[in-house]
């Protein structure tokens, strides 16, 4: 009794004063654990204890910087992931703001594509400015610049690398935009983010005052059936414009889009594959036409790309492409402007009747106008056409989301 007393007394961690408190230990110098059954105890010294507290600090800072380099890197990913609006839909086609304070310019010989990654920078219309507008925070502004000489701000899309990648196979792609449908930009601009392709956007604009008087008669009781009307002459000049813009900057193949359509998801793996198997003959190409008998024609050789049809009569110019070759007889034969009511597709579609294009098409088109652009019930294709088998713009809105927000 006495050395149990004795050794009681000896131990710091039982207080003397409570005898039947022997066996609870105190905490005051130490972390105590022991399990009843056993009746072991486990002591951990001031310098173990020092050591499991820094061990538990250092184990949450970790954590907390591991959440803030998650949460920076999804953010990050969502802003590359998604382009942003060039402009709004309430906007006035040709009046919005242009963002340059540079002097650089797109369409020159040497063209300066770039990206404003500012968030809550938006064109606004005249009248407008006071009332910033805000676009999603993971949204990406592409900038905008008056198109040559006209006062038309149109998105200037980046370079997303070479030809063969970026631009389909060919020098350069122009998409034409018709500025009575804003909408259209908005989308166009996103779907090539989307698809990674470098495009410059050309607007469909009327020729010069005194090139009109020349050309479209006055509107009197004596004009005839045969004079060409305005919507020709301006989808002419547009055009046209076109062609010599591409034989100005020295490309040697082109792609012409027009800002309406829509096109296969994997279009740079199928472009990739034509042009591994087009004929090096090719004055003019069809990726996208309005021929209901294109698939019924001939392939240019049995050992080509099963698709690929030497074209009859693919009539829409929506989405066609155009060689050096095809370019200089296109300028040579076709006049600046209408003589005639003939539109300008029915006007090369008589150039390759009398023998002077050779032109190629695929047997089902991977570049369709969109059927609700088309028509005015939004239920018909232009012949020939059917549905995409996968829709870039309908990926599109899986890949912003249904509310255009950029989360899916």
């Amino acid at each position: 009794m006495q050395s149990e007393m004795k050794s009681n007394a000896a131990d710091p961690l039982l207080p003397e004063e409570e005898e039947e408190d022997k066996h609870l230990p105190t905490f005051s110098d130490s972390y105590i654990c022991f399990n009843k059954d056993d009746s072991t105890v486990f002591r951990l010294s001031r310098k173990y204890r020092t050591h499991f507290i820094s061990f538990v600090i250092c184990f949450i800072l970790a954590g907390v910087c591991c959440l803030i380099w998650s949460s920076d890197h999804t953010s990050t990913s969502a802003t590359t992931a998604t382009a942003v609006s060039a402009a709004t839909a309430n906007s006035t086609p040709g009046s919005t703001r242009d963002l340059a304070d540079s002097k650089k310019t797109i369409g020159g010989s040497k063209h300066v594509l770039h990206i404003d990654v500012n968030p809550t920078a938006i064109p606004l219309p005249p009248g407008q400015h006071d009332q910033q507008k805000h676009l999603p925070a993971e949204g990406i502004q592409i900038q905008l610049r008056p198109y040559k000489d006209t006062g038309i701000n149109l998105p200037v899309m980046p370079i997303y690398g070479s030809s063969e990648t970026a631009r389909l196979g060919y020098d350069h792609v122009y998409v034409i935009h018709n500025l009575g449908h804003p909408e259209r930009l908005v989308r166009m601009a996103r779907l090539l983010q989307l698809l990674k392709i470098t495009a410059e956007f050309v607007p469909v604009i009327q020729p010069p005052q005194a090139l009109l008087q020349l050309h479209l008669p006055a509107l009197n009781v004596s004009s005839t059936s045969h004079s060409p009307s305005l919507a020709n002459i301006v989808e002419w000049h547009t055009r046209y414009r076109i062609y010599r813009d591409m034989a100005n900057e020295g490309y040697r193949s082109a792609l012409i889009l027009d800002d309406s359509v829509d096109m296969e998801l994997n279009i740079k793996t199928i472009m990739r594959a034509i042009h591994s198997h087009i004929p090096a003959d090719w004055d003019m190409f069809f990726p996208g036409h309005c021929g209901a008998f294109e698939s019924s024609q001939p392939k240019p050789s049995p050992d080509k790309l099963p698709s690929l049809r030497l074209a009859n009569m693919p009539i829409c110019l929506h989405a066609h492409a155009i060689s050096h070759k095809g370019l200089m007889r296109l300028l040579h034969h076709l006049p600046q402007m209408p003589n005639s009511n003939e539109i300008i597709s029915m006007a090369i579609m008589r150039l390759k009747e009398q023998g002077l294009l050779k032109m190629y098409s695929v047997d089902t088109p991977i570049f369709t106008p969109r059927p609700e652009e088309h028509s005015t019930n939004g239920s018909k294709r232009p012949a020939g056409n059917k549905k995409l088998d996968i829709s870039a713009v309908d990926h599109l809105s899986l890949w912003r989301g249904k509310n255009g927000s950029g989360h899916q």
